[in-house]
């Protein structure tokens, strides 16, 4: 019934997209072929079906979370500015996701800021969380935090220092730099 009423995609395109969250959470392999079909139909404004409409409606400003599988090793510098979610190993240092969430069984060794970070799994690094830090039961953290929030569940492991500024953007700014800019203000 689908099938007749698509004008571009075909009917496995059209189930695999309908499937999917516009904020969920998929490997590389999954996201590069969401954007190519949501390409397809942004494509042809003219030749769609109300369906693909609909469809190109809920996806239009998606914004997936990227997820780094169980079995997979990684390692590098990560930016990123969505939400990353880690479920197998990684090595490096990770910039800027709005959200890190470290799998049961994530092993990271890695420098760390993001907004905010929820390890259920292993870390080891300092981290700046810019809005909040959360180790769950299953968490392991050693390494220094630093953020404004840190919660830490009964059961969870935290060998390391905590400095929570009011304000982490005055905390990332040296001294010099407040100076010049009161100067500059002045």
């Amino acid at each position: 019934m689908v099938e007749k009423k698509l004008k571009n995609l075909t009917l496995s395109e059209y189930n695999f997209l309908e499937g999917k969250d516009p904020k969920g959470i998929y490997d590389r392999e999954t996201r590069e072929r969401l954007y190519w079909i949501i390409a397809k139909l942004e494509k042809d404004n003219g030749r769609k079906s109300s369906i693909e409409k609909k469809i190109l409606k809920k996806f239009k400003k998606a914004d997936f979370g990227f997820l780094i599988p169980k079995d997979s090793e990684s390692n590098g510098i990560l930016n990123f500015d969505s939400v990353l979610k880690i479920e197998g190993k990684f090595q490096g240092e990770i910039r800027g996701p709005r959200v890190l969430i470290v799998g049961p069984e994530a092993t990271i060794e890695a420098r760390i800021t993001a907004e905010n970070i929820i390890c259920h799994g292993s870390i080891i690094g300092d981290i700046i969380g810019l809005d909040k830090v959360e180790i769950l039961k299953t968490g392991r953290l050693i390494g220094d935090v630093k953020s404004p929030s840190l919660h830490i569940e009964q059961g969870a492991l935290f060998k390391g220092k905590c400095h929570m500024p009011i304000n982490i953007e005055k905390m990332n700014s040296s001294p010099q730099k407040r100076k010049r800019l009161f100067f500059l203000a002045g």
